[in-house]
């Protein structure tokens, strides 16, 4: 879980959580509350991993369980990490699209193809429910490719996962630009729609 979020936690020199942004976690939480917290985020990390840790807690002893961090992954001979994080994406198994698209980006991609495997890492990580990682990458995706025609579904997902992180106002704040500047679209459309569930005009202000 530390591999995967670095730079969303921070413990101290015994290991223990002083925070933890990605699980929505102050510096204040009870001891229960961050635990509840680590085992979930772990859980959609890793249900493996997860799997293994809890049956071992259950003898008293904790394994020492390999590193799977999204990087890792590793496609099968004759296949690009491009085209083994399309077959991954396209069989909802997100975490290894992460890592596929993460390493595909980092071999370097055509511009099409690193616009697609942006789109769809964040595409992927709004489907694991990691809404404010989604929303991060999102803005990546808009900062390097705001011409993209993507661009209305890239906001719309921002819109979405920070209403969802319980942040209504940047929410209708999102969903109000994609009306004002993607208006006709389907994105427009449905963000009009969350407008009016909140309780806001569908129009820019």
């Amino acid at each position: 879980a530390v591999a995967q979020d670095r730079g969303y936690l921070e413990l101290d020199a015994a290991g223990r959580v002083l925070y933890f942004d990605r699980a929505g976690l102050e510096r204040s939480a009870p001891p229960e509350t961050v635990r509840a917290a680590i085992v979930a985020r772990l859980d959609s990390l890793s249900p493996a991993a997860f799997a293994l840790l809890k049956a071992a807690s259950a003898v008293g002893e904790l394994p020492r369980i390999p590193t799977m961090t999204a990087g890792a992954a590793v496609p099968t001979a004759g296949v690009t990490p491009y085209e083994a994080g399309m077959e991954a994406y396209r069989g909802r198994a997100w975490q290894e699209a992460i890592g596929y698209f993460d390493r595909a980006l980092a071999e370097g991609l055509s511009d099409a193809q690193a616009a697609q495997a942006q789109f769809l890492k964040a595409e992927s990580t709004f489907q694991s429910r990691d809404w404010l990682g989604a929303i991060g990458l999102f803005e990546r995706f808009l900062s390097r490719y705001p011409e993209s025609g993507r661009a209305p579904e890239a906001l719309l997902r921002i819109g979405q996962a920070s209403e969802r992180a319980g942040d209504t106002e940047r929410a209708q704040q999102v969903y109000r630009r994609i009306v004002g500047e993607h208006a006709g679209s389907g994105a427009a459309a449905t963000a009009a729609e969350r407008l009016e569930a909140l309780g806001t005009e569908g129009r820019t202000p």
